[in-house]
């Protein structure tokens, strides 16, 4: 199973999660197939103003998630993406606690945007 974080730095397991998935430095790859592996792709529309959610929902996608972890989300991206990846309320600060939260069934799914923007 491949799982998409949206995270500020590239500390491993370590790495602290972004409060915004759109304006994410870095999105955590994480593997869970046999042994977990994590690696990361930077966010270039991190900076960038107006329909950001949905350029990177397109990056997304060309990771091929099967879910996606986020502390919260836009309505643009949550349309683009919520019908070819699940989506789920993040719980905890770094990349190992909220892998550790999903793994043992304790995120919530989203279903509606949870902020405003893109």
């Amino acid at each position: 199973m491949r799982i998409v974080i949206p995270v500020e730095d590239t500390n491993g397991a370590d790495a602290k999660l972004s409060r915004h998935f759109g304006r994410a430095n870095f999105f955590a790859v994480v593997d869970l197939d046999g042994e977990t592996k994590i690696s990361f792709e930077r966010n270039v529309e991190h900076e960038e103003i107006g329909g950001r959610g949905r350029r990177v929902s397109q990056k997304i996608l060309d990771l091929k998630p099967e879910v996606l972890i986020v502390y919260q989300i836009g309505a643009g991206a949550l349309a683009k993406l919520k019908n070819r990846v699940k989506i789920y309320k993040a719980e905890g600060k770094s990349v190992r606690e909220v892998i550790s939260a999903f793994m043992a069934g304790k995120l919530q799914p989203i279903t509606e945007a949870e902020c405003e923007g893109d």
